[in-house]
């Protein structure tokens, strides 16, 4: 019981642990769960952010930083799977989940390469 608490702490937060913490992306209503955005993101981005956030973000970089020790800061929750974005997606990838290839580029094996 002690271990299931731990874990929970580390990934859900709110009054009923309904809600992910940030660099978490998920629901834990209705049996969900929260995620790593490095997992959502497909291994290529350890931030992701809801697209309302992402563009406070981008309007705003001095008052919003997107490096993961900078969100904490800032960002009070994760986002939910639909409204979750990639934020700066590496290995060549792009979309706002990193699922698709820069142009030139083509998924082999999981990874974008030429």
């Amino acid at each position: 019981m002690i271990m299931w608490f731990v874990a929970v702490s580390l990934l859900f937060q709110g009054d009923h642990c309904e809600k992910c913490k940030p660099l978490y992306v998920g629901s834990a209503v209705g049996g969900g769960t929260c995620r790593p955005c490095r997992e959502f993101c497909r291994g290529n981005s350890a931030v992701c952010l809801s697209r309302d956030e992402h563009k406070r973000a981008l309007d705003h970089p001095q008052d919003h930083p997107l490096d993961p020790d900078s969100i904490v800061q800032w960002v009070s929750e994760g986002p939910t799977e639909d409204s979750a974005v990639c934020v700066s997606c590496q290995n060549n990838s792009v979309g706002d989940k990193c699922e698709s290839c820069l142009s030139g580029y083509f998924l082999l094996q999981g990874k974008c390469d030429k």
